[in-house]
């Protein structure tokens, strides 16, 4: 029964798709003029290894009407519409379609010669570009021919300073540089790399430094397809003259004074301005205080007396926007008039609060197999609790939920009733009982303390979930962030269960131990890795790691106490396991509303010592909106596993899932 379900929903899933197709095909030229035709194909033949395909498309000037899933959808909404009529439904077909594209050969010249100029840039100044165009019942194809040919490549690269100073900057950073001898003669590589020399000298205090202080005279030898570089870096344009050298020097600036306002000042408002100076900053605040000054010192990286430096000035950014208080930043700097050879400069740092408090009510009703129920929950957020910018939120959900179609018998069953709550502060201070100021300083750590409840009311059997945990998160750099809980602890509790529902479906299986009182103390570490941020409309990937370990500690500790059973904590059995996991996915963006994610999720969980099995809160299960979307949370079983219990506990210690998707806009 279940094969022919399958097989039936298959079939109607080809007729539908068969369907589409023959109406997408008789459809999307029905409204074209007779000198007209319908632009579907646009390909680009090229050398990948040699020139990034993905870069060359953002040179076409025409493309064809977007597919999904092989149709062409849009365009046949749109063609629903019959264009002398402007009432309902054909202007909302319109609306909602995609008008047709149509062959322009201008449109089509003009992207020719875009692809031309980028491999001309790129460095392939001998590239040959031929389109091909084929057009058959209205509808055109076209193929770009891209033909490289040898490339024009760098022989030597050296560098000449009009102001020597900034030589050992420059020189001494060439590692990184992202022109090389042996490279094509890429211009796109030599525009980037006068904004990278530009990063790198504001980073070493040049805070006047441009990229307009740096040229390049290329000298094409003769006869080859290779040229000599010279980088150029000149003096500055203003500033005083320096006679022994004569030239113009740039000049470094070091920072003075920091000035910080936690709030701007707003009209026909008459607040009292209060004055601090804490560590060397001058903290102005309209009003009343909200928010203590080590807070805003400690987010703050452009420190007085240290030399000026954009990477820092992003990084501060970056910190007051993770205090999550301030609607508005920005960060100013006005150089003072001085003599001197360094430069001065004041920092003026200006800061909007948002609201300190929030809150929010979430109220949905369910459907599970036709039984049906309510849930909801409020949620409150402190953003600025004791005002250190520490972050409280306080949760309450409850639900309840009819299961006579789950259990189908003759008696009424009782609902199933839930009832949870969370609480979580984190704090921006890195609490550890010993120093460590440099590792605060440089990545910002968080502490996190947690603890929640959950009490659940079947009608076979009660069972009480209660966690507390604390722990630390920081980003590593831009692309990654650590999380570490050296404290993780579970108490389960079911004071009341059937004991032939017990007997029956879960006695001598390996999820006897989940309905059993049992407590789990452990830690855990996750690494995250993701450039999404760095590359915006571009493909990106993720990659988390997770390992986790139970049971250590309390092991030791009931063998050196004696507590009694080597099992027991207080009475209680505890777990013992190791667990460790990787979520891989790569997202492949290939407009900005249509793109295809993979994933790839593998881990297994090791009970040993005195466990038998994993613990059930940590087994792995699928389904969910983070998983199999089209299975509910916990519904999933491996292969054609059908679930004859009547409750969501499809679980296990190893779990191998792997999907693609192709998301788009409808």
């Amino acid at each position: 029964m279940h094969k022919l379900f399958i097989h039936n929903k298959l079939v109607c899933l080809l007729i539908v798709l068969g369907a589409l197709l023959f109406l997408n095909s008789c459809s999307s030229t029905r409204y074209l003029a007779d000198d007209e035709k319908l632009f579907v194909k646009n390909k680009i033949s090229v050398d990948r290894n040699k020139a990034n395909l993905s870069d060359l498309k953002k040179y076409q000037r025409i493309t064809p009407n977007k597919k999904v899933l092989g149709v062409r959808f849009h365009l046949y909404i749109y063609n629903l519409a019959n264009p002398e009529k402007d009432k309902f439904p054909h202007k909302w077909f319109r609306k909602i379609g995609e008008p047709p594209v149509i062959y322009d050969s201008v449109l089509i010249n003009t992207s020719r010669d875009n692809f031309l100029k980028y491999v001309n840039d790129k460095g392939f100044n001998k590239a040959e570009v031929d389109v091909k165009t084929k057009v058959r019942r209205k509808k055109a194809k076209v193929k770009y021919d891209i033909v490289l040919n040898n490339p024009t490549l760098v022989r030597s690269i050296r560098y000449e300073f009009k102001d020597t100073a900034i030589s050992r900057y420059v020189l001494a950073d060439t590692i990184n540089s992202l022109l090389q001898t042996k490279g094509n003669f890429d211009k796109f590589l030599f525009k980037d790399e006068r904004q990278r020399i530009e990063d790198n000298l504001k980073n070493e205090g040049y805070f006047a430094f441009s990229r307009e202080f740096v040229h390049y005279e290329v000298f094409p030898l003769e006869d080859t397809a290779l040229v000599d570089v010279k980088v150029i870096l000149s003096d500055n344009k203003t500033g005083a003259f320096d006679p022994t050298l004569k030239v113009r020097p740039h000049r470094q600036y070091r920072i003075d004074n920091v000035f910080i306002s936690p709030s701007r000042i707003r009209p026909n408002r008459l607040l009292t301005i209060d004055t601090v100076m804490y560590q060397n900053h001058t903290i102005t605040y309209l009003g009343k205080p909200t928010i203590l000054p080590s807070a805003l010192v400690n987010a703050n990286s452009v420190l007085p007396g240290e030399l000026y430096s954009k990477a820092k000035v992003s990084r501060t950014y970056t910190d007051y926007s993770n205090l999550r208080l301030f609607r508005y930043i920005n960060v100013s700097f006005t150089e003072q008039l001085s003599a001197t050879k360094e430069g001065l400069l004041d920092c003026k740092i200006e800061l909007d609060m948002r609201k300190r408090q929030s809150y929010a009510v979430e109220f949905n009703l369910t459907n599970s197999g036709g039984d049906l129920g309510v849930r909801g929950g409020v949620t409150y957020n402190n953003y600025n609790l004791f005002r250190g910018g520490e972050h409280l939120q306080l949760g309450v959900i409850s639900g309840i939920e009819s299961l006579n179609n789950r259990y189908r018998t003759i008696e009424d069953i009782d609902p199933m009733k839930e009832f949870g709550f969370l609480s979580r502060l984190e704090t921006p201070k890195f609490l550890l009982p010993f120093r460590a100021e440099n590792f605060q300083r440089k990545y910002k750590p968080r502490t996190e303390f947690l603890f929640s409840y959950n009490y659940q009311n079947q009608p076979k059997y009660n069972r009480t979930i209660a966690n507390t945990s604390f722990g630390y998160n920081w980003k590593g750099n831009v692309f990654n962030r650590h999380t570490i809980h050296p404290l993780d602890f579970y108490l389960v509790k079911v004071p009341f269960i059937d004991s032939a529902f017990f007997a029956d479906n879960y006695e001598d299986t390996r999820l006897e131990n989940s309905f059993t009182n049992h407590a789990i103390l452990g830690g855990r570490y996750s690494f995250e890795f993701s450039n999404q941020q760095l590359k915006r409309g571009i493909s990106f990937i993720y990659f988390k790691f997770n390992f986790e370990t139970a049971g250590l500690l309390l092991n030791q500790v009931n063998r050196l106490t004696n507590w009694g059973s080597d099992s027991l904590f207080f009475g209680v059995q505890y777990f013992q396991y190791l667990k460790a996991d990787i979520d891989f996915r790569n997202y492949n963006i290939i407009t900005p509303r249509n793109r295809i994610v993979y994933r790839l999720f593998a881990g297994v969980g090791l009970p040993y010592g005195n466990s038998e099995a994993m613990p059930f809160e940590k087994m792995y299960w699928s389904g969910g909106p983070y998983s199999m979307r089209a299975w509910g949370e916990r519904t999933l079983g491996p292969g054609s596993y059908s679930n004859t219990i009547g409750s969501y506990n499809q679980l296990g210690d190893i779990k191998l899932e792997a999907n693609f998707e192709y998301r788009f806009k409808l």
